[in-house]
């Protein structure tokens, strides 16, 4: 569950954490882990998209969470619990989305930007997060992208505050969190009214690599323009 550093080379650092802006920044990008890791996994990402995006700035927030436990790495991060009953599990991801979202406000504040000026990326429970994040403003954001992840929300119809374009980026191969799982998104998230892209990669399993960072990166053009 990791991401390929060297599919995505390093590019100069512009805006955002860890750099000095060379434009004032008109948008943000909040990149969100999975996990049992944290915000270095979308390390490669942000600087991979900082020349193309000279005007983003880049989030890559923490989980809230240490895993602890028998089979968890002490360093480790979650969003929420994965052992948990499944409606406490949707209980505690849109806390989580919840917690995310004041944390983005913050920043947001911070950086002059108005609520709408933010793009959602995430990968697998960060994708869950990042979704439910996105479709749970009050302001509709640029848009969400989700990487192998999945719409925890009760069953029936899905009501999102707001209407964002949303691109869910899966591979055929995943068997952390079934392909599946975005097809459902897909249909569910439309049925809500949202615009949905469904890109489905053949033969790859539960990793962020060069084949879907372009996706992301076009998406993320598209609706910054």
């Amino acid at each position: 569950m990791t991401l390929d550093a060297q599919l995505l080379p390093q590019q100069r650092r512009g805006g955002g954490s860890g750099g000095t802006a060379t434009v004032p920044p008109v948008f943000l990008v909040v990149l969100c882990h999975g996990l049992q890791s944290d915000s270095r996994q979308m390390a490669p990402l942000s600087s991979a998209w900082r020349s193309r995006f000279p005007g983003a700035s880049f989030m890559r927030p923490d989980a809230p969470h240490v895993l602890r436990g028998r089979f968890w790495r002490a360093q480790g991060r979650k969003w929420f619990s994965p052992e948990q009953p499944r409606d406490q599990r949707l209980a505690a991801a849109a806390e989580a989305a919840r917690g995310l979202n004041v944390r983005v406000d913050a920043e947001l504040k911070r950086l002059g930007l108005p609520p709408g000026a933010v793009v959602y990326c995430g990968f697998s429970q960060g994708a869950m997060v990042a979704l439910l994040a996105g479709a749970m403003r009050d302001v509709a954001p640029l848009g969400i992208v989700s990487i192998a992840g999945a719409l925890l929300a009760p069953e029936g119809g899905f009501v999102p505050r707001s209407r964002p374009p949303v691109l869910l980026i899966h591979g055929t191969d995943d068997l952390v969190v079934p392909v599946s799982r975005s097809e459902e998104a897909a249909v569910r998230l439309r049925a809500a009214g949202m615009r949905v892209h469904l890109e489905i990669l053949p033969l790859l399993g539960h990793v962020i690599v060069s084949d879907a960072a372009p996706y992301a990166a076009d998406f993320i053009a598209g609706v910054t323009a």
